[in-house]
């Protein structure tokens, strides 16, 4: 198994699960050792239930030990990008939507380079002006013009989108995707789409079933 990136709620989540099958696995053996009792091994149900319970939870207990063993966790960093950990919330667009004046800048690089386009000749053409993407590329933070953008990208997004297809998602690592309903994996085709973005990009997801466009409405430390 490689090494894998895990956040830290993650990992202890698996600590506690492995904590939780330890406690249990005594009263398996003792349920395997009354049902072995009984005699007769060959037609006795209790005793291939208990024994299949057992090897099964002894299986699980093997496989949480090498997520363990291989895990990375990794920091949720601060700021405004998304990231393993960031809470990140998605409006699912129709193909066709207009978000309006502003609607390719920020955003539309991811979109280009998920159809396969020139990000170069999409750069040019979503930037004000160079000395706005200067000062984006020396500070690391939008400029007030960009800001202003984003927000309207936003707004144009959630007055186009249906309220169930906004959505909240927390970003992980694969392995613990599957602990929450809410928990997003980092290597899925849309946490891989929205990975690095900010507020107000539109950006493309390449699934198995087609493409589809999204755009980052929020992102926070915390579900509320």
């Amino acid at each position: 198994m490689e090494f894998y990136d895990i956040t830290a709620a993650g990992l202890a989540q698996l600590h506690a699960e492995v904590a939780a099958l330890q406690k249990e696995r005594p009263h398996r053996i003792a349920v395997l050792q009354a049902a072995r009792a009984l005699g007769d091994l060959s037609e006795n149900a209790d005793y291939s239930a208990a024994k299949r319970d057992l090897r099964h939870l002894e299986s699980r207990l093997r496989y949480l030990d090498r997520l363990i063993r291989h895990a990375q966790v990794v920091e949720t960093p601060s700021g405004d990008e998304v990231a393993i950990g960031k809470v990140v919330t998605v409006a699912f667009m129709d193909p066709d939507a207009d978000l309006g004046a502003g609607a390719a800048g920020g955003g539309d690089a991811g979109t280009d380079a998920a159809a396969g386009t020139d990000a170069d000749e999409q750069t040019d053409a979503a930037a004000p002006d160079a000395g706005t993407t200067a000062a984006s590329a020396v500070n690391g933070v939008p400029t007030p013009t960009e800001t202003a953008a984003a927000a309207a990208r936003v707004a144009a997004a959630l007055a186009a989108t249906a309220p169930e297809d906004v959505v909240t998602y927390r970003l992980v690592g694969r392995h613990e995707a599957s602990m929450a309903p809410e928990n997003l994996a980092v290597d899925s085709p849309l946490g891989q789409a929205i990975l690095h973005r900010r507020v107000g990009d539109r950006v493309l997801v390449a699934a198995p079933a087609g493409t589809y466009p999204v755009v980052v409405t929020r992102i926070a430390d915390s579900m509320v």
